[in-house]
């Protein structure tokens, strides 16, 4: 059987995030063609991952792998804004502020006022609404003393935010931020406060254990949790009401594996389809292209 496989560097978001059709090749010679029926196989993607995630939102330190929660958080949570691979800025849950439309507002004295309006048709995996209102939790629970957060590097600069309605959050700002008109950092990340901003305010340290964080996350991603097996693997499913459309892939496993030379061999053996980039050096990347290439 004849097998060619693009190798994956790493996660691309179009995988995840987008449910567009790819547009199809006109037929040559100015033939018609019928249609093929759409397929109705799901489509499943295996991806590894080396070491298991201990926490999947980065910026609250209660794991010792950030990185790992990092590389799967994209696919099952989004912020306000996110950079591609050419460091350009795009658009995610809110509309970007600017000079030009009047939302970055920068004062004589440095200070400034970013205003962020969110998109209306963001909902969280169990179905709640979205509203400015999770962004200024997540924000309280970031920057908690009592808490072992991650330094933020946004939160630094921010003297208060408020939500003057469901879908417009304003921040204030102590000193000029250059990046303010896109925060594409988990420090001004929204959290569900719907399911979880009881137990903060009553018991923090359950809040730290609660499943959320892990097995029993809920985003506002193309993807939401299926199942994690500990020790295993962890099973993403496309998210049905993600506000971009579907995800053209149904299913992202990412399996566990804590050794290069095994990625290698699952991946050249076709049981994998990809691998995060810490997962193998380059002469294994390398070795892997090598036996596809001469797979065809």
């Amino acid at each position: 059987m004849m097998i060619k496989r693009h190798y994956l560097a790493m996660i691309a978001v179009a995988l995840m995030a987008t449910s567009c059709a790819p547009l199809g090749s006109a037929p040559a010679g100015g033939q018609s063609t019928s249609p093929a029926a759409p397929s109705t196989d799901p489509k499943a993607l295996g991806v590894a991952l080396q070491g298991e995630p201990q926490v999947l939102i980065t910026s609250l330190g209660l794991g010792n792998q950030p990185n790992l929660g990092g590389d799967v958080q994209g696919a099952m949570h989004q912020k306000l804004a996110t950079l591609d691979d050419r460091g350009e800025l795009h658009a995610q849950l809110a509309a970007l502020p600017s000079q030009d439309n009047g939302d970055w507002v920068v004062r004589p004295d440095g200070t400034m006022q970013t205003t962020y309006r969110l998109r209306n048709d963001v909902t969280w995996h169990d179905g709640t609404p979205l509203t400015a209102k999770d962004f200024i939790f997540a924000h309280t629970v970031t920057t908690d003393p009592e808490l072992p957060v991650s330094q933020g590097k946004v939160a630094i600069y921010i003297d208060g935010l408020d939500a003057p309605d469901d879908h417009t959050l304003v921040v204030q700002w102590s000193k000029t931020y250059p990046f303010a008109n896109g925060i594409v950092e988990d420090d001004l990340g929204p959290l569900p406060g719907h399911l979880i901003e009881e137990v903060y305010r009553t018991d923090k340290e359950r809040f730290q254990q609660l499943p959320f964080w892990t097995t029993g996350f809920v985003g506002v991603g193309p993807y939401q949790m299926d199942e994690w097996v500990l020790g295993s693997h962890m099973t993403v499913k496309a998210y049905d009401r993600f506000y971009a459309g579907r995800a053209k892939i149904d299913t992202i496993t990412f399996r566990f594996v804590e050794n290069a030379p095994t990625v290698v061999a699952n991946l050249i053996a076709g049981a994998l389809d990809g691998a995060i980039p810490a997962a193998m050096d380059f002469q294994q990347s390398f070795l892997v292209k090598t036996e596809w290439d001469i797979l065809g």
